[in-house]
């Protein structure tokens, strides 16, 4: 990949981590002692530090759908429509996420009637003419297409590792040129988003038929060429839906989404504010973070979270005796074991 310059701003497509988050802890869910579920929660923030301890933008900010219908779902009513509706006990959460990211002095977007991607599309497309690198962060194919040398598809959640994606990457991948990659989602649909695309027309078809004719357009000018039969009796029943479904896998990039590239600089967090909100969803392996990414926190923990807590440590076995004799003069204790991970049957013991 070739180098970029030092101005870097990270794009994250909320509503993706969102998921990610919540259905990867979902089956060890966590709840504060008042019962409040921050599962999905503790998921976001703790990948969202994650990113930042390991890259420190300057540029940062998170971008989430809206509940508002967009112009896909006027343009094709079964848009997504094959879609589980989100969980109660994750939608829940999903106040109490945007709450803690805006208390870390990061900036949250929402633009109703447009989804996260086209709003990473325009803010990625004016960071890289004003001279930024821009990352989006996400998982989702889709953003391949948006591809650029100054725009960059960044999957922190790769099986192999973060994977960055750049022009080169993104041909190496798939196959196929950044610009081609529209074509390539049109012709073969996306069940996941109900788009329809060409009917028997899987990645392995689009792919030779975008490396022999380029374009969607070329394709259906030189139709009539096409030697495989199902191919081109496809191609052509099912022209209309193709047309389509090219309008819905496009990402828009002229959103009208105000958010100018400098609003998106990071904020240093009010400090007691933010660890106030951590104790109060109990997140104090998080806190203990902090100072990974805002150096000024790094002395000044005690300072906020001496009032809510009072921790103690064992150290000798005259301690130990003393917590034992406490333990038997209460009706029931709670234990929190510190381990390794969150994979109940993988992770070790750390302490108790």
């Amino acid at each position: 990949m070739a180098e970029k310059p030092d101005k870097k701003i990270f794009l994250i497509d909320g509503s993706s981590l969102y998921y990610r988050a919540y259905f990867a802890l979902m089956k060890n869910p966590l709840f504060t002692q008042s019962g409040e579920n921050t599962t999905a929660t503790y998921g976001f923030v703790n990948q969202l530090l994650s990113l930042m301890q390991k890259h420190h933008p300057e540029y940062l900010a998170v971008v989430f759908d809206t509940k508002e219908p967009t112009f896909r779902h006027k343009r094709y009513s079964e848009y997504k429509a094959t879609r589980e509706k989100m969980p109660e006990e994750m939608a829940a959460q999903f106040p109490r996420i945007v709450e803690l990211v805006k208390t870390m002095g990061i900036k949250v977007i929402e633009l109703p009637g447009w989804e996260a991607d086209d709003v990473i599309g325009t803010l990625a497309r004016q960071a890289a003419e004003k001279g930024f690198t821009a990352y989006m962060v996400t998982s989702d194919k889709d953003y391949m297409q948006l591809v650029e040398d100054n725009i960059i598809m960044y999957n922190p959640w790769h099986k192999n590792g973060p994977e960055e994606l750049g022009p080169e990457e993104v041909e190496e991948k798939i196959g196929l040129k950044p610009e081609q990659i529209i074509d390539y989602l049109a012709l073969m649909g996306d069940s996941s988003d109900n788009i329809p695309g060409v009917k028997k027309i899987g990645p392995k078809t689009a792919l030779e038929l975008l490396k022999e004719y380029s374009t969607f357009e070329n394709i259906y000018e030189n139709v009539e060429k096409i030697s495989k039969k199902g191919t081109r009796e496809n191609l052509i029943t099912y022209k209309e839906d193709a047309i389509l479904s090219k309008e819905l896998v496009t990402i828009d990039i002229d959103s009208p989404v105000k958010a100018e590239v400098e609003e998106l600089k990071i904020s240093l967090p009010d400090k007691k504010d933010l660890i106030t909100l951590l104790n109060t969803l109990e997140f104090t392996r998080i806190i203990d973070q902090l100072g990974n990414v805002y150096p000024d926190f790094a002395d000044k923990k005690e300072e906020y979270t001496a009032a809510d807590r009072n921790y103690s440590l064992i150290k000798n076995r005259a301690q130990f005796d003393n917590l034992i004799k406490d333990l038997e003069s209460n009706n029931f204790w709670i234990f929190d074991t510190e381990t390794t991970g969150l994979k109940t049957l993988e992770s070790e013991v750390l302490g108790i």
